[in-house]
């Protein structure tokens, strides 16, 4: 067999355009270069901490902005750049001198190698978002006699010469381009110091400030015996905005059993249950992270467990991996890990709470009370300590379940539909029972779970028993009121005598949910779907099928009410009366209006069409039964 042979070429890169890509599209949000230079000067100096070790060396970061010339300078008194250096990785994207020697340092020496920041060589792409042209000029520790300038535009050339030596490290200008000149305030730039550095431990001065900006020894990364309460609530305040929250939650390493032993996931944060509720299931349930110290996001939705969204906090673990941008971590193994370890310490954390302080348990789960019924339901070993405490809104104001029980009913009667529902709690009001309304994502979950756990307790969504609310009357004679159920059966109505209050009510019209559904079909066939044939014939289908399944008379219910005086009246009458069968089409006019959902305009103007014919017969029958010189008329 021949053998085939091929030309072998190079893949060739626009590197100006590649260059541009990476810069403008890498990062979602400006401001990132601010914190990418910080990071690189912060790395410089734990360096030089490192390699130099030289016993008398103060870190130091130094920013300042020179508005006349629009550059932003950025100096560190760091590890410092040979040129080797520079060329190696400055001048190399995607290779980066600290993660080599971070990977080095694992090795040998782990507590220094959490110290470091940097990991894929990308971050000065940042600096030609912001700038036109960025310059550097460093003279290095190993070669203190030799300086360095170099320089880019954000093209594929660079520049490079040897300079004088100045004092070890590194200053890094920035031409500002003209939209991104409001970086060079003092405030703008004070703010993006605290947002992405302040725990940094390298002191960050901003415009010859004799204190740095950054407050660097936060509480959550002190030794737990050495921080104090007031430590946190100051952390708390600055970087989340609460004041004095309900509960506070330190984080510490997690430890992962694995098959060769036992591994330790270092994990340090605080955690807060803030002191008042948004009302909304997104409430809280996110948090901020740091990696190594440095700001990676502000909102992150999933390091929390799904049932914690009533706390939020700050969370910094060196084991998470951040995306190439640094504004988002990766959803690993370590990731998972540490989810479950935070799940674990909350949950032993609220476990404390409710043994050792219940006053200020309550006052939590009242506080956050929709979010902790969540929580409870995917909890079920919290479930009898929140529904002591759970409340639920009723037409009797807040009321937990505790207290329904004992106080008022083993039934809790609830509804999630207020359309569906309003006839049922109309009945209920004169009982003086509360109506709990769990229209809440939860309440009926949580409602029939409580009723689970206690057999002897029983729950009624009301929109659905409005039947069971009624008294049937099955002992007063059937020919006493033939005359009156017969004109209703002949509307097309099942026809029961009840008793029921409030008493004002004489009748209730009440239409099963197939009869509904039916009624809403029939609104869609009437309109325009010709040009959607399939549409149409499956709705016709379900249509045909519904009218050859359903009973005589079983869609459509009225229920008599003998407690009121006009049933009992139009029970008299006997039906020998002109008015009589006026009387009762006005009775089922006026309870069609109250029945079990909200009619549209076209049915209201029906229903109101009904009792205005029916009022004009009611008159007119009055009129002729008027005497001459008389003033009284029929009663």
């Amino acid at each position: 067999m021949k053998e085939e042979k091929y030309e072998y070429e190079k893949i060739q890169v626009d590197l100006p355009n590649l260059l541009k890509i990476l810069s403008e599209n890498l990062y979602s949000n400006n401001h990132i270069a601010i914190r990418e230079l910080i990071q690189n000067a912060h790395d410089a100096c734990k360096r030089r901490i490192v390699e130099d070790e030289a016993p008398s060396y103060h870190p130091k970061i130094e920013i300042n902005a020179d508005n006349a010339k629009g550059v932003l300078i950025i100096k560190d008194n760091g590890a410092g750049l040979t040129k080797e250096e520079i060329q190696q990785y400055i001048s190399t994207i995607g290779r980066g001198y600290t993660r080599e020697l971070r990977e080095e340092l694992a090795l040998f020496d782990w507590e220094k190698e959490i110290e470091l920041i940097g990991q894929f060589g990308l971050g000065l792409l940042s600096a030609f978002v912001i700038a036109d042209e960025v310059s550097l000029y460093t003279t290095s520790y190993k070669q203190p006699d030799k300086g360095w300038f170099w320089s880019c535009d954000g093209t594929s050339d660079y520049k490079i010469r040897e300079m004088p030596a100045h004092e070890t490290g590194t200053i890094f200008y920035l031409k500002l381009k003209s939209r991104f000149l409001e970086l060079l305030k003092h405030d703008v730039l004070k703010k993006l110091i605290i947002y992405y550095a302040d725990f940094l431990t390298v002191p960050i001065h901003l415009n010859n400030s004799m204190n740095p900006v950054n407050s660097m020894n936060a509480a959550l990364y002190q030794p737990k015996n050495e921080v104090k309460a007031e430590d946190f609530e100051s952390l708390i305040k600055r970087r989340l905005g609460h004041d004095k929250p309900l509960l506070t939650i330190p984080l510490h390493d997690a430890e992962v059993k694995t098959p060769d032993g036992v591994r330790r996931i270092p994990l340090r944060g605080v955690l807060i249950v803030p002191p008042s509720s948004t009302i909304s299931i997104k409430e809280y349930g996110k948090v901020m992270i740091y990696i190594r110290r440095m700001f990676i996001c502000e909102s992150h939705s999933n390091l929390l467990p799904d049932w914690a969204k009533f706390i939020t906090g700050i969370i910094d673990s060196p084991a998470l991996s951040p995306t190439a941008s640094r504004e988002d971590v990766m959803l690993d193994e370590n990731f998972i890990e540490i989810q479950k370890a935070i799940a674990q310490q909350i949950t032993d954390a609220l476990r404390k709470l409710i043994k050792q302080e219940p006053s200020k348990w309550r006052r939590l789960a009242i506080t956050h009370n929709n979010l902790i019924k969540g929580w409870a339901m995917q909890r079920p070993e919290f479930f009898a300590e929140v529904a002591e405490v759970a409340n639920f809104p009723s037409n009797k104001g807040q009321i937990n379940l505790s207290e329904y029980t004992e106080k008022y009913s083993n039934i809790i009667y609830y509804f999630t539909d207020p359309r569906a529902s309003w006839q049922a709690r109309t009945l209920l009001e004169p009982r003086n029972i509360p109506v709990i309304d769990a229209q809440n994502f939860v309440d009926e979950e949580f409602i029939l779970a409580y009723k689970n756990n206690k057999p002897e307790i029983e729950a009624h969504k009301i929109e659905e028993k409005v039947d069971e609310l009624l008294i049937e009357i099955t002992d007063y004679p059937a020919e006493n009121w033939e005359h009156l159920k017969k004109i209703y059966e002949q509307m097309g109505f099942a026809v029961k005598l009840t008793s029921f209050e409030p008493s004002v009510l004489p009748a209730l019209v009440v239409l099963s949910n197939d009869f509904l559904m039916m009624k809403e079909l029939d609104n869609v066939l009437d309109s325009d779907i010709e040009e959607n044939k399939v549409a149409r014939f499956f709705l016709e289908e379900a249509h045909r099928l519904y009218e050859e399944s359903r009973t005589s008379n079983s869609q459509k219910k009225i229920y008599l009410n003998f407690n009121s005086k006009i049933i009992r009246m139009l029970i008299n009458t006997k039906g020998n009366h002109v008015l009589f069968e006026n009387l009762a089409m006005l009775v089922i006019e006026s309870a069609r209006l109250f029945s079990s959902r909200l009619h549209s305009a076209e049915e209201a103007i029906d229903i109101f069409n009904g009792i205005t014919k029916v009022i004009n017969n009611i008159l007119t029958a009055v009129s002729s039964d008027c005497k001459p010189n008389k003033n009284d008329c029929y009663e």
